[in-house]
């Protein structure tokens, strides 16, 4: 499941920004890469500027989407 919110806005984005390092990041960012019913990757990014907006989550799941596209070829 994907997740975008404030590092400050529960445990899952907490835990994302201690990841990434920052704990005062405006925003973070989690999405799944799934191979199969298999978890494959996490991308998770944090911004200091601002939040991360609808679109820049859409196009972290277009990206995701092709990570995917691209272990199932090379199965």
């Amino acid at each position: 499941q994907t997740l975008a919110g404030v590092p400050s806005g529960g445990l899952a984005e907490g835990l994302v920004a201690e990841r990434l390092g920052d704990s005062e990041l405006a925003g973070v960012l989690m999405v799944p890469v799934t191979h199969g019913t298999a978890l494959a990757a996490m991308l998770e990014l944090g911004r200091s500027e601002r939040g991360f907006r609808l679109d820049d989550v859409d196009a972290l799941s277009r990206l995701a989407t092709l990570a995917i596209a691209k272990l199932e070829e090379l199965d």
